[in-house]
């Protein structure tokens, strides 16, 4: 049964995905030594922390997608909608 609750922790923590494919990367001697030290001082599987790492910059991209210029845009369109829409109502 403790088996069991750690692995459910391990998937509302980390997602673990049942189907998740097998890949390969390249790390220079310093990242692994501190992949390796925060694997062992937080006792989390360093898989666990690489998927963890790549969501933090898959998230971070995301929200970097709407460029500086498109939210300057958004911002002004809000602020004419927001005008026009108090004119009516004081009509």
């Amino acid at each position: 049964m403790k088996i069991g609750l750690v692995i459910l922790y391990y998937i509302y923590i980390f997602g673990y995905d049942f189907a998740m494919k097998a890949i390969s990367l390249k790390l220079d001697d310093k990242q692994l030594k501190l992949l390796d030290e925060v694997s062992r001082a937080t006792n989390i599987p360093k898989s666990a922390l690489v998927r963890k790492g790549i969501r933090l910059v898959l998230m971070q991209a995301k929200e970097d997608v709407i460029t500086t210029d498109l939210k300057r845009e958004i911002d002004s369109l809000l602020r004419e909608d927001s005008n026009l829409l108090k004119r009516l109502s004081r009509s």
